[in-house]
């Protein structure tokens, strides 16, 4: 599993600070900052039914409700020269980047391991479960259709965060971002074959 953290804070943007107190990161659910901007993220977390969550979800539609957020949440960081300003992007990177990906991963982990179970994408390719089946090997597909399926889930969230650190102005990306990942990791899957994910991996560069 990727460590986020390594991707945000180990950055050598100069907008970056590399000493944290996290114990001041989460404002108070009190506070009319709260209300507006973190509330209403919360509540749609909690009201997402994963029954009808098509994948990919973190790096689309809650992608889209981060950009919406940030766009009326950034006066609050300005340039980011004041403390004030430093905790108020420390307080939304936390929200979105750890503590609301954590609370989806968990929600959507079932989802998406179904998704690959009915064979959604074709992964794995040319398997014929009645084949697999009878000769008793069922429970190791089913380990390695879960284990696809919480890869593909990280590759997603990975996504997720590289547009984040676009979001916020510490790296740029040439060309935009697809979100088309999973055509390309199913393009690129095969058990027969020893698979290179040369084009995933150009994708994520």
């Amino acid at each position: 599993q990727i460590s986020l953290s390594h991707l945000f804070f180990l950055s050598d943007s100069p907008k970056l600070f590399l000493t944290f107190d996290f114990h001041h990161l989460l404002m108070d659910k009190s506070s009319e900052i709260y209300e507006e901007h973190f509330a209403p993220i919360e509540k749609f977390i909690g009201e997402i039914d994963p029954r009808k969550v098509d994948p990919p979800f973190v790096s689309t539609v809650f992608s889209t409700k981060r950009k919406a957020t940030w766009n009326n949440y950034k006066h609050l960081v300005g340039e980011g020269k004041t403390d004030d300003q430093r905790k108020a992007l420390q307080t939304f990177i936390q929200k979105f980047e750890f503590d609301y990906i954590d609370e989806l991963r968990s929600k959507l982990k079932d989802r998406y391991i179904d998704f690959i179970l009915q064979k959604r994408y074709d992964i794995p390719q040319d398997v014929n479960i009645k084949e697999v089946k009878s000769l008793g090997a069922l429970s190791e597909l089913t380990t390695m259709a879960i284990t696809v399926a919480e890869w593909t889930l990280e590759l997603e969230i990975v996504a997720y965060t590289l547009e984040g650190l676009s979001l916020y102005g510490f790296r740029s990306y040439k060309g935009g971002m697809s979100t088309d990942y999973l055509s390309t990791f199913k393009d690129e899957y095969s058990y027969k074959s020893k698979t290179s994910f040369s084009k995933l991996s150009h994708y994520l560069v």
